[in-house]
């Protein structure tokens, strides 16, 4: 089963669900209860370690250089 996420991610080399890495809590309430929301960490074509997090996305660097590695996730 495959399915899209949106466009613009066919420019990292690698792409992968991190849980709540920032345990982003208090961003959203559904139905009273708070929820969390899950972080997506990437590798883009310049080798940038990428952390998007949070109700409405933010990106942030979390390194550089990564291309080197042929398969990180």
């Amino acid at each position: 089963m495959s399915s899209t996420w949106g466009p613009g991610w066919e420019v990292m080399t690698e792409v992968i669900g991190a849980g709540s890495y920032t345990h982003n809590l208090g961003e959203a309430v559904h139905l009273g209860h708070t929820v969390t929301r899950n972080d997506t960490i990437a590798v883009n074509l310049d080798g940038d370690l990428l952390k998007y997090s949070g109700f409405v996305p933010t990106v942030a660097t979390i390194g550089t250089g990564w291309n080197i590695f042929r398969s990180l996730i």
